[in-house]
């Protein structure tokens, strides 16, 4: 099932894609198991999984695999010698072990010579300054769109080495950055202010 679950993971991809150039971050969850569909209703494990995933563990606007999910995507990449899989560029691991999909790369041409749609990525970038400005205010949504920022900026560093890369890509780090003043750097500015 490695090209049906490869179409599954390139249709997700495509679609948190185009959410995000309009500025719809979102999040999900993705289950591999058993599922009863009919023309009324959709149930099974599976779906309870996939809301359970959504709900707890996709903290920030990804779409991160189940366990089954992660088992079934190292288990084709096995079939391939080092980096060359197919989906080595589809999927990421977060610093918490769990994977989700690597949506940037929606960005990349994927031919003989692979280039990238800076224009998709300038207007992703121009998304999250967007996102990131309005809400500065309310940290628990603030650090949601400072990890992206993060996440776009680490996808733009993978790709520095393709043509037509320039920094200008990247958001700047001052704007995502939780930063720490001291008290009397505080009341200068204030000062400076009156």
């Amino acid at each position: 099932m490695e090209s049906e679950f490869a179409f599954i993971l390139w249709s997700l991809r495509r679609y948190q894609f185009q959410m995000a150039k309009k500025g719809f971050f979102i999040r999900g969850g993705l289950s591999v198991g058993a599922l009863f569909v009919d023309e009324n209703s959709v149930y099974g494990p599976a779906l309870i999984e996939a809301y359970h995933l959504e709900n707890k563990v996709a903290v920030n606007p990804i779409v991160v695999l189940s366990d089954d999910a992660m088992g079934l995507s190292l288990h084709h990449t096995g079939y391939y010698a080092g980096e060359s899989s197919p989906q080595e560029e589809d999927i990421l691991v977060g610093a918490d072990g769990r994977f989700f999909l690597n949506y940037l790369v929606e960005c990349v041409d994927d031919s003989d010579f692979p280039t990238v749609n800076w224009a998709d990525l300038l207007l992703h970038k121009t998304q999250v300054e967007s996102a990131l400005n309005e809400y500065k205010g309310d940290l628990h949504v603030f650090a949601k769109y400072a990890w992206l920022a993060a996440y776009h900026n680490y996808f733009c560093e993978s790709k520095k080495h393709l043509v037509g890369y320039s920094d200008q890509v990247k958001i700047s780090s001052s704007l995502a950055a939780t930063s720490f003043r001291r008290l009397s750097q505080v009341k200068a500015k204030k000062a400076g202010k009156a």
